[in-house]
């Protein structure tokens, strides 16, 4: 499961891509204005907007997708009480502030910074879209 705060997606998916088992990590890549995932054994680049691997053996291998939702803790808690939550505690020698959004100013602004492949005026650049799949058969 990964988190791009950036863009706020969210991907959940399954660590196989043919018959090898992928060790997904982030990149520091961007493509459009979104992480990319990468794998630590072959170093192949997947898209999280696409669910495809965009670079390495298997391009064009699409990742087999979770469900999954966006929710406030206190949200989640509401309806699983019971739920455990990651430690703050990581254990890396640089120490974040996960209290904090580090992109609060970036997603007010009108303004993209990275460039992306489509642009219309139909919605703000930014606006949060949620999005169905639908699969036949």
């Amino acid at each position: 499961m990964s988190y791009c705060p950036l863009c706020q997606t969210i991907i959940a998916c399954e660590r196989k891509v043919k018959d090898a088992t992928v060790e997904l990590g982030v990149s520091e890549l961007l493509w459009n204005s979104a992480l990319v995932m990468y794998d630590w054994r072959t170093m192949s680049l997947f898209s999280r907007v696409l669910s495809l691997e965009i670079v390495g053996k298997h391009v064009n291998q699409e990742l087999v997708n979770f469900p999954v939702i966006q929710a406030t803790l206190k949200e989640v808690l509401e309806v699983f009480p019971q739920a455990f939550v990651l430690s703050l505690d990581t254990g890396s020698r640089r120490m974040r502030n996960y209290q904090m959004n580090p992109h609060k100013e970036y997603r007010k602004s009108n303004k993209i910074i990275f460039p992306v492949s489509h642009q219309d005026d139909l919605l703000h650049p930014k606006t949060l879209v949620y999005t169905v799949e639908e699969k036949h058969g």
